[in-house]
């Protein structure tokens, strides 16, 4: 449901942010996101610090921050398409023959 109402609100963003209200809404909810974000962090930290190759796992992520902070005009979307691919390179070739 969160989905379909921030698309909605996209539709409309310029005539919402006008309204008072709700731009010190959203102002709002940048912070609440920050928050969900750290705790989703957090969370898939704990996950893949019990799988092995902990210092791969470690450096990709380092690398993905690194990117994001160094270079602000790289898309967001071409750091999680690296993550996706490395992942699944990962588990196909070196994670798997572990097992």
């Amino acid at each position: 449901p969160s989905i379909i109402i921030l698309t909605i609100i996209s539709f409309f963003y310029d005539k919402f942010i006008s309204n008072v209200y709700v731009a010190k809404a959203f102002k709002g909810i940048i912070a609440a996101v920050v928050i969900i974000l750290l705790f989703a962090c957090i969370n898939m930290y704990k996950q893949i610090r019990n799988k092995g190759n902990k210092a791969i796992n470690i450096i990709l992520i380092l690398i993905g921050l690194i990117v994001r902070l160094l270079l602000p005009q790289v898309p967001t979307v071409f750091i999680i398409l690296f993550g996706l691919v490395t992942g699944i390179i990962l588990y196909r070739f070196i994670l798997r023959e572990d097992k």
